[in-house]
């Protein structure tokens, strides 16, 4: 049995550039009980969703890339996070 996954593309501009990130929103699992998570998720209004087929490889990457940014956004101090509060407030 082949082991799909969902992703998520989010597209952002930062410091006037355009920066898009793939995110893996589930976990390996069948195509039909994936293309129904992908049914369910539009429902509730997500967008920008992808039924992905198989591909190990690309999979781990996605995940290890994830995995790097959501470290490195842990890593900030509260007054950095300060300023970025105040930054999105303006």
């Amino acid at each position: 049995m082949s082991e799909w996954y969902v992703t998520q593309t989010r597209v952002t501009a930062e410091k006037g550039r355009i920066r898009g990130i793939e995110v893996v929103l589930t976990k390996p699992a069948s195509k039909r009980a994936t293309r129904r998570m992908v049914q369910r998720m539009n429902a509730i209004g997500i967008e920008n969703l992808h039924l992905c087929p198989p591909n190990l490889k690309r999979y781990r990457r996605l995940v290890r890339e994830q995995n790097k940014r959501r470290i490195a956004a842990r890593d900030l101090t509260v007054a950095e996070v300060a300023e970025i509060f105040s930054e999105t407030q303006a």
